[in-house]
């Protein structure tokens, strides 16, 4: 495995554990929240908000920071693709210049022919 694998597959869990505190943390702080606020009102309501708001919370980080992870990889997607289309023009100039100097060799040698 080279240094390369290795970075991603770092990456890769790096990313499942911050997608995992980001999703736990805002559920066990709201449900904690959720049992103080119930204790002293003495409803059990508070709980199941504070839980279902902890869950809310939790997948709208989870959601923005997959975004984000998105939009870098789409952004270097473009940039690669930009390169390989820039690549392309590139070739695509130098064949037509070829075709023109076979043309304008051809053309030399008939008149040449002709003479």
């Amino acid at each position: 495995m080279d240094k390369k694998e290795k970075r991603k597959i770092i990456y890769a869990l790096s990313l499942v554990t911050q997608l995992g505190i980001t999703m736990i943390v805002p559920i066990f702080l709201c449900l904690f929240v959720g049992i103080k606020v119930s204790k002293y009102f003495d409803k059990s309501y508070f709980v199941m908000i504070f839980l279902v708001l902890g869950m809310v919370v939790s997948f709208r980080n989870a959601y923005q920071i997959t975004k984000k992870m998105y939009i870098k990889d789409k952004e270097k997607e473009q940039n690669k693709r930009k390169i390989f289309d820039d690549l392309k023009k590139e070739r695509e100039s130098k064949i037509e210049k070829e075709k023109r100097l076979i043309r304008e060799v051809e053309g030399n040698s008939k008149r040449k022919k002709r003479v």
